[in-house]
């Protein structure tokens, strides 16, 4: 369960936080876009650590999905 957890919500974050990355940028689109790739690997890997250090099973759903809606409001409102 924690893996897979840990998998879908760490993607889910980082695609997101790639997402508001490469709208929020004050560079050209591809470079924008290419910048906010190379973050979300940074990302997802933290997403993974942080998910498989924390002890409850509650947590470990709820902190993806709480950071996945705030990234998706901060993409609808910015973007």
């Amino acid at each position: 369960m924690r893996l897979l957890a840990s998998l879908l919500g760490g993607y889910g974050v980082a695609a997101l936080a790639c997402m508001l990355l490469a709208q929020t940028l004050p560079l050209s689109r591809l470079d924008a876009v290419l910048v906010g790739t190379m973050v979300s690997f940074s990302i997802f890997a933290m997403m993974i650590i942080r998910l498989f250090s924390l002890r409850s099973h509650l947590r470990v759903v709820l902190e993806p999905v709480a950071l996945c809606s705030l990234l998706y409001g901060l993409t609808l409102v910015l973007g």
